[in-house]
């Protein structure tokens, strides 16, 4: 719950228009509840017109957030997948919502 509220509460914070970058988000979430956290969340940055980037090595959190996106009706979410290519550079790749939840579905790693 704590965390949740740190998380809400930063986002009113922040001037319309603006960030909040979260390191690891589901730290301190019980993954349970997870779903209903995220779909605070993803109402929270619509209304207040702020964008969140968040990272996490979470399958839960993946699944929490595809689910929060159907409940919610929002597909502004987007997945980067970082990799090293053969050369060890870092790449991203970007998949927009509806192929992160496909992903999800069909149990394909994410992280």
């Amino acid at each position: 719950v704590e965390a949740a509220f740190h998380l809400l509460v930063s986002i009113g914070s922040v001037p319309s228009g603006g960030l909040v970058a979260v390191d690891e988000i589901e730290i301190g979430l019980y993954h349970r509840r997870m779903p209903q956290v995220f779909q605070a969340l993803l109402r929270a940055v619509k209304t207040a017109d702020v964008q969140l980037i968040a990272s996490t090595h979470s399958w839960e959190a993946f699944e929490s957030m595809t689910e929060a996106a159907e409940h919610t009706g929002d597909e502004d979410i987007v997945a980067v997948r970082m990799y090293r290519d053969a050369e060890e550079r870092i790449r991203g790749l970007v998949l927009e919502e509806r192929l992160v939840r496909n992903a999800v579905r069909g149990g394909i790693e994410l992280r």
